[in-house]
């Protein structure tokens, strides 16, 4: 296998890493639809910036 694949699998896993403690698993597991509306909540109420 060439180096590249390997380069681009550290860079998605790494990736995921990073969402994961950020976001948190089920934030990044709902649809995006659900997501989208709960931001819009939270920000109507002043919690998101």
């Amino acid at each position: 296998m060439s180096h590249t694949f390997w380069a681009g699998l550290v860079v998605w896993l790494s990736t995921l890493l990073v969402a994961l403690c950020f976001y948190g698993r089920s934030r990044l597991q709902q649809p995006v639809h659900e997501a989208h509306e709960r931001t819009s909540a939270l920000a109507g109420s002043g919690l998101v910036r």
